[in-house]
């Protein structure tokens, strides 16, 4: 899944900031997380953006600036692709910063906030 030293394997996620947060966050006690993947695609490729034709309703992207593993372009992009009714939050950091801390504050509260817009207009609508 990620690059851990001495192993030698290749990994799906080889960025240094995902084997960080990964390998920290697996080995906290009770995490059950092991660095290992079933399933890939035959090149590696995943693309997430393949379903946004099929998004019916309004979808809320959390972009970190300095992403490696989903580039804040390409979320730009599928925030574009996903209607009118879509938003994004953007979060200066690297793909985990929104995971934690004041970050992850942020995240949520905007998470909320339009979950809650979506609902209140979902009921004004019926």
């Amino acid at each position: 899944m990620v690059t851990e030293e001495g192993t030698g394997l290749r990994a799906m996620m080889p960025q240094a900031d995902a084997a960080e947060w990964f390998l920290s966050a697996g080995g906290q006690p009770h995490a059950n997380w092991r660095n290992e993947a079933w399933v890939t695609t035959g090149n590696g490729d995943y693309d997430p953006a393949c379903a946004l034709a099929h998004l019916k309703c309004p979808a809320l992207f959390v972009m970190a600036t300095g992403d490696l593993q989903a580039p804040p372009e390409e979320a730009e992009i599928a925030r574009s692709l996903a209607g009118s009714d879509s938003a994004i939050v953007r979060i200066e950091g690297h793909h985990f910063t929104p995971y934690s801390g004041g970050a992850l504050e942020v995240a949520a509260s905007a998470a909320c906030e339009f979950f809650l817009k979506f609902l209140r207009d979902q009921a004004a609508a019926t």
